[in-house]
């Protein structure tokens, strides 16, 4: 047995080598053009793509140089972004104007507009199906895209406001999140419901698929919660403001939640647990994290200007092991 005195040497040890964050650290707040209002986020070829709808623009940020070096102009309250295999190819949901725009990567130019008969959301490639698959909150349905024909080819009704969209592909499965109806969905290729997921919650907002261990990860009114695949809850971390947007860096198992003046950053190991929180001096709903500079973007408005905050990721983001910390129990 350990001397006493030796303890805490040891558990300072073995939170080392678990990988314990250090905290997110401000490093840089940079202005944006147009009032404020953002969507989605994509991290495409180094560069940071924000969708911004208060301008009706996409915002394209350098890291590097640290200030935007290109504009997507003519958006109508753009939102959801998905990117292609290879990263040339990314479409916009431009909700205002019920279409998808694509942009090419590179020179940020429009390639084309896809006409819908609803006002597309949260969007998402899903190259193994073919198609795009995009959520309609006002219609309360989802929408399939055929990359080919670049048609509408399939809609579903959900009986509720779908919020988030995440794909499970070795199920060959789309989890939406259903903000009214405090479940989450799963459907499959024709768009049949193959399984409702209710949560011990309500408001559910985006849903993130972890393909190393297998779960969902869900932010809710007060709380992120983990879940496996069939629904049940795991675990879950308090959020006092409550969540809008996840994002999961699937390399260090880290998990970052943004809420309207706040980022809450989360390890995915056995369970799931907070491992810093920052309060910000801008309000945003977004997040994003560049895994090759180890960045994380938080964009928003503070006194009525547009804002993008970039901070240093926690300290460590090594791999941990998943069940590294159920061994010590």
């Amino acid at each position: 047995m350990f001397p006493r005195r030796i303890v805490p040497i040891v558990l300072l040890m073995v939170s080392c080598a678990l990988g314990f964050a250090q905290g997110v650290k401000e490093i840089a707040m940079l202005d944006v053009p147009g009032k404020p209002g953002f969507d989605g986020m994509a991290i495409v070829r180094g560069m940071v793509l924000i969708s911004h709808s208060g301008a009706g623009t996409v915002d394209i940020f350098d890291p590097m140089k640290r200030r935007l070096i290109a504009h997507v102009k003519g958006m109508s309250e753009p939102r959801g972004i998905a990117v292609d295999e290879d990263g040339g190819q990314i479409f916009i949901a431009n909700y205002g104007a019920k279409n998808i725009v694509s942009i090419a990567a590179g020179d940020w130019h429009v390639i084309e507009t896809i006409q819908l008969n609803a006002a597309p959301a949260n969007i998402a490639f899903i190259p193994s199906w073919g198609v795009i698959a995009a959520t309609d909150p006002i219609g309360q349905q989802l929408i399939l895209i055929d990359i080919r024909s670049r048609q509408q080819a399939n809609t579903i009704p959900l009986g509720g406001s779908p919020s988030g969209l995440a794909f499970d592909n070795q199920r060959g499965l789309i989890y939406v999140s259903l903000q009214d109806s405090k479940q989450v969905v799963a459907l499959n290729r024709e768009l049949q419901m193959v399984r409702r997921m209710p949560l011990n919650a309500s408001q559910p907002t985006e849903v993130v698929y972890d393909r190393k261990l297998d779960r969902l990860y869900v932010s809710v009114r007060y709380a992120v919660l983990s879940l496996n695949a069939d629904g049940k809850e795991l675990s879950r971390v308090p959020a006092d403001g409550g969540i809008d947007r996840l994002w999961l860096d699937g390399d260090s198992q880290t998990l970052y939640g943004a809420a309207g003046g706040s980022l809450l950053v989360m390890r995915a190991d056995a369970r799931l647990h907070a491992i810093d929180e920052l309060a910000t001096d801008v309000k945003g709903y977004s997040v994003a994290y560049d895994p090759e500079h180890k960045l994380v973007f938080f964009p928003g408005g503070r006194e009525g200007r547009s804002k993008l905050l970039m901070l240093k990721a926690p300290g460590d983001l090594t791999p941990s092991d998943p069940n590294a910390e159920a061994k010590l129990h």
